[in-house]
């Protein structure tokens, strides 16, 4: 539901009834829900839902083991509202409240309705819509289920003509669509009814630091508002403000979102640190808080390179939000998510939303992206750009990331076969009615495999999620790129170099690309840790799906890296045999090695000069038409995610950064594949093959999951590994 919409239905549901002003200013009166008589708690008005059905007051089970509202799809869904809160114009607010959610894993999104509206009204009662600080009075709330109680929160400032604040909670069942070909909608939203929302000790509050008598005041400037940030003392302990999004990655550090930060903290010295992504050099100062006193702090990161100005541009196109359970934040919005990826230094998002999410906002581009109408993700800067897409989630022959997909994404139940990856990638070929151009990437290829596992993991039907279709998709050209730098376990680095290798000198060609996989509401991993950084024609989400279909991309977790050949980057190809190569590599957490790899044997390579940077410069020859890549490494640090390698190589090979390769033709001198690969790859086809046939029996009995796969279903999957097979058999 886009912005316009919801606005419409919230003011059709607030005509219908008028609550006195409460008495006392900037307070929610029973906001714990402790008082009242009857079933209905004293300040608080039903505006819709049935008692004991969709929603109660319920006398035990709130935060401290007292009352609290349950609301549920149930019957309908319930809305309720508090008495309008005397507040002040121009003042910044906190709004938090204790939320409990449980149920299945998509109840929330299948939901018409779930939301928290937090409305401003002027002093004639009327609803304040217009504010630049606080555009989404409507809060969607995503999240499926916390692990227990979890503060939500909110940071608003008052518009001008706001002369109080309504809150109010609304869940609305509606009819959610559940029949398509592949029972996608069945598993996705058929289990609505399990969806339960409890809500407890609502608070509205000023924004503003409270400072122990024996403390001081820590102010941070942080240009722009965005930025990586951690506070730490001497003893180790770190320390966060309020309305922040703070994460276990990096050793407890935190996205504020706004220029000016501050907190009280104990009087003492503290180090504060600040990053945004690879392209800027950290920050860190130490500094001392006196009792009494602000202690104040400009962070700066001056720009080692900036790849925008050359057209390479940095994103993140696999990550969520509220996908899983024991979610910290539930209250996060995508915008939100954007505002996390700019201060990691990231250019673009392609955003792996949930179906209803990735087709709301192909609807408001369809509709020519009115700007009353946005729908949340619809998010764009003058330098950052997102869309909402999806992760196709086809367990058994492996996840694909859809970068800026167009039309209306409809994948299948991933549990089943069907449709393959093969065969939604057919359909993305036919775009949309605005010419949208999207990409596929293959998501966390090697997940639970090992150069000697692999094959006994890809015949067995029960192991999913690794990507059985890599080798297909590759050989037929479905794939633009793969994660080589990817979250999975067990990160068996040298693998994915082994048989990526191999595809390439069998002549194949598919990029390679990097994603966090981040679930960005959890406070664990930071979206953008792991990176794509693509070459593209201009900064439009057009254009860098363009580059990634042509792989003029690299991906890196740490360093920077830039290659050429005969004046070409990653992705093209040029015309050999001699080549004039350029490569050059830096990391702000050290680099050990930069080597340039031609047709699988390194043919250069270097180590940091003074000045930190590896540069290699180089005119060779190629024997025969084939590939190029450069790839560089250094040590691992805290600040990073090193889950793309086994934990036993973090402190010498933590830091990996690869590009796409660079194709060479040498005439008269073609690619001669070596037997010893196709048949590595027919094994793997065959292996999976295996799997496939055995599938439907592994899911028979599991509900109506297993009897509803086809034998048609298993055949068309067949056919596509077969079509692959004959590929590779020509190549013998």
């Amino acid at each position: 539901m886009n912005r316009e919409t919801a606005w419409t239905r919230l003011l059709k549901e607030m005509a219908g009834f008028a609550l006195p002003l409460a008495p006392a200013p900037e307070t929610v009166l029973n906001g714990s829900f402790e008082e009242g008589e009857g079933s209905i708690p004293e300040d608080w008005h039903l505006a819709a839902g049935g008692l004991g059905v969709s929603t109660m007051w319920q006398t035990e089970g709130g935060v401290d083991g007292g009352r609290c509202l349950w609301i549920s799809p149930k019957g309908g869904g319930a809305s309720w509202y508090c008495r309008p809160i005397p507040i002040s114009p121009g003042v910044e607010y906190v709004f938090s409240c204790a939320v409990k959610r449980k149920g299945n894993r998509h109840w929330a999104h299948a939901c018409e309705i779930s939301w928290i509206a937090l409305v401003f009204l002027d002093a004639a009662g009327r609803p304040v819509r217009e504010n630049p600080n606080n555009d989404q009075p409507l809060v969607q709330v995503r999240c499926r289920q916390t692990a227990d109680w979890v503060e939500g929160w909110r940071c608003l400032v008052a518009p001008s003509q706001a002369r109080s604040l309504q809150i109010g909670f609304r869940l609305v069942r509606g009819e959610p669509d559940l029949h398509d070909a592949h029972g996608f909608r069945r598993f996705w939203h058929g289990d609505i009814d399990t969806g339960e929302w409890w809500v407890d000790d609502v608070r509205i509050e000023r924004m503003a630091v409270k400072v122990e008598t024996s403390g001081g005041r820590l102010a941070i400037h942080v240009p722009q508002g965005v930025a990586r940030l951690r506070i730490v003392d001497d003893a180790g302990h770190t320390f966060q403000p309020r309305g922040a999004f703070a994460y276990t990655h990096g050793g407890g550090c935190f996205h504020a979102l706004r220029e000016d930060v501050a907190l009280g903290l104990p009087a003492g010295a503290y180090t504060v640190q600040a990053m945004r992504g690879f392209q800027r050099r950290p920050f860190t100062q130490r500094i001392e808080v006196q009792p009494g006193q602000d202690a104040r702090i400009h962070v700066e990161m001056s720009r080692l390179v900036d790849w925008p100005r050359q057209g390479w541009y940095t994103g993140d196109h696999h990550n969520h939000l509220s996908f899983h359970g024991s979610t910290r934040y539930p209250l996060m919005t995508i915008d939100d998510v954007c505002r996390v990826a700019q201060g990691e230094g990231l250019d673009f998002l392609s955003f792996c939303g949930e179906i209803v999410d990735q087709h709301a906002y192909a609807d408001w581009r369809d509709a020519g992206r009115p700007a009353d109408a946005k729908p949340d993700g619809a998010y764009e800067t003058t330098d950052f750009l997102c869309t909402v897409s999806h992760e196709v989630t086809q367990d058994l022959l492996g996840h694909v990331c859809l970068v800026n997909a167009p039309g209306h994404i409809a994948p299948g139940h991933p549990w089943w076969l069907a449709p393959t990856n093969a065969e939604l990638v057919e359909g993305l070929r036919g775009r949309d009615s605005c010419a949208t151009e999207g990409a596929v990437v293959m998501a966390h290829p090697y997940s639970g495999v090992t150069a000697e596992n692999l094959f006994d993991v890809l015949a067995d039907p029960s192991v999913t999620c690794l990507q059985r279709e890599l080798p297909v998709d590759a050989a037929l050209g479905y794939a633009h790129t793969m994660d080589f730098l990817a979250v999975e376990e067990p990160a068996d680095l040298d693998l994915r170099f082994r048989d990526y290798f191999r595809l390439l000198d069998l002549g194949l060609r598919i990029g390679v690309s990097g994603a966090s996989d981040a679930y960005a509401d959890q406070g664990t991993e930071i979206v953008g840790s792991l990176c794509t950084v693509v070459k593209a024609e201009a900064f439009t989400l057009d254009a860098i799906a363009k580059a990634y279909r042509a792989q003029r991309t690299l991906t890196t977790n740490g360093p920077l890296l830039m290659f050429g050949a005969n004046a070409a980057c990653p992705g093209d190809t040029v015309t050999g045999p001699g080549l004039r190569l350029d490569a050059k590599a830096f990391s702000n957490w050290g680099l050990s090695r930069l080597e340039i790899i031609l047709n699988g044997d390194v043919v250069a390579d270097a180590t940091p000069g003074p000045d930190g940077w590896a540069r290699i410069q180089l005119e060779t020859k190629a024997a025969r038409s084939g590939w190029l890549v450069a790839r560089c490494w250094g040590p691992g640090h805290c600040a990073l995610n090193m889950q793309s390698t086994p934990e036993a190589q973090h402190a010498k090979q933590g830091q990996w950064a690869v590009t796409s390769p660079i194709y060479i033709v040498a005439p008269g001198k073609p690619i001669v594949p070596q037997r010893e690969d196709v048949e590595y790859f027919l094994r793997w086809i065959d292996a999976s093959c295996h799997a496939i046939r055995g599938r439907k029996a592994v899911l028979e009995g599991q509900g109506p999951f297993g009897p509803a796969m086809k034998d048609e279903h298993v055949q068309a999957a067949l056919d596509l590994f077969q079509r692959a097979r004959r590929v590779y058999e020509k190549m013998l």
